[in-house]
C-alpha cells in the first residue's frame, strides 16, 4: 500500500516538476505523461481498492486538460481498442506493457532485472548483457524495439563514454538524440534527418534523459537542460539504442506513444 501511494505522489511530483522546469514541454503534455504512467501502474495493480485508488487520481489529472474536441485529437482506432487487450499485450511484450485506449498510447517499461525483456529488440547480431537493473551495449551494438511508434517519449536513465560525435538513441525515420566529448567538456544534441541542433553542455556522462518525437517537432533533455527541434514531417519508427564506439548503460527504460495502426494490426493479429 505505501508503495502505491509512493508510485502516485510520485506521478503527482513528476508533472510539477516538468511542469515548472521545461519551459519546451507544455503543462498538458506533462499531466498526459502523469496519466500514462499511472495507467501503466493500474495495470499491473491486482487488488481492487489500488486499482480505484489510482483510477481517482487518473481522473483528477484529466480534469485538467481540455476536452478532446477542443484539442481536436483523434481519437484511438476502436478497432485496436478491441484488439489489444491486457492479456495480449501480457503475451506479445517481455517488458511490463499497458495500452492506453482513450489516447491509443502504448507504455512498455523496462526495468532490465531480467535478460529476456531483451525479447522486444531486434538484437542483430549484439549480444547485450542485462544485470541488476542496466542495460550494457558495448562498442559497435544496437539493438531496435518492435514496436512502430508514429509519436514517442522515451525516458530512462543513461550512461556514456566520453568520445567524439555519436548517437545514443535514435528512430528508423531519422531522429537521434547524440553524445559527444571536447576539450570544453561533455555536450549532447538532437539530429532530424543528420541536420544537427545545436550542443548543450551537460554536467558530466551519466544523467536522466527524455526524448521526445513529435508530428512535427524533436526534443530531448539531460536532467533539466533542453533541446527542441522543428520538423517538416514525422520522425517516428521504431526506437533504436546505440553502444556507440566505447558502450553505452540504459537504466529505468520507459517507451511510450501512438503506435502505427497498420503495424498494430499486422503484429498483434499474428
Amino acid at each position: 500500500m505505501r508503495s502505491l501511494s509512493t508510485a502516485i505522489l510520485a506521478c503527482f511530483i513528476l508533472l510539477v516538476g516538468v511542469v515548472r522546469a521545461a519551459e519546451e514541454n507544455p503543462g498538458e503534455q506533462a499531466i498526459r505523461e502523469a496519466i500514462t504512467i499511472l495507467e501503466a501502474r493500474k495495470a499491473q495493480t491486482e487488488k481492487k481498492e489500488d486499482q480505484e485508488r489510482i483510477a481517482t487520481a487518473i481522473s483528477n489529472l484529466e480534469k485538467l486538460l481540455p476536452k478532446m474536441k477542443e484539442e481536436g485529437e483523434a481519437k484511438a482506432d476502436a478497432d485496436l481498442a478491441k484488439l489489444i487487450t491486457p492479456a495480449l499485450l501480457k503475451k506479445k511484450f517481455a517488458g511490463k506493457a499497458v495500452f492506453n485506449p482513450k489516447t491509443g498510447e502504448l507504455t512498455l517499461i523496462y526495468a532490465f532485472t531480467d535478460k529476456g525483456e531483451l525479447a522486444d529488440f531486434d538484437l542483430g547480431g549484439s549480444k547485450p548483457s542485462v544485470a541488476a537493473g542496466v542495460l550494457k551495449l558495448q562498442g559497435g551494438q544496437s539493438i531496435t524495439h518492435v514496436v512502430d511508434f508514429k509519436t514517442l517519449t522515451v525516458t530512462g536513465v543513461i550512461t556514456v563514454s566520453g568520445e567524439k560525435f555519436t548517437k545514443r538513441i535514435s528512430t528508423t525515420n531519422g531522429a537521434s538524440m547524440n553524445t559527444t566529448t571536447s576539450m570544453n567538456g561533455q555536450f549532447f544534441s538532437i539530429s532530424v534527418k543528420k541536420q544537427e541542433q545545436a550542443f548543450e553542455k551537460i554536467p558530466g556522462l551519466s544523467g536522466s534523459f527524455q526524448f521526445s518525437v513529435e508530428a512535427k517537432r524533436v526534443a530531448a533533455k539531460w536532467g533539466t537542460i533542453s533541446l527542441g527541434k522543428e520538423a517538416t514531417e514525422t520522425q517516428g519508427g521504431q526506437i533504436a539504442l546505440h553502444g556507440a564506439t566505447k558502450g553505452t548503460q540504459f537504466q529505468k527504460l520507459v517507451i511510450s506513444g501512438k503506435i502505427d495502426p497498420t503495424w498494430a494490426v499486422k503484429f498483434f493479429g499474428e
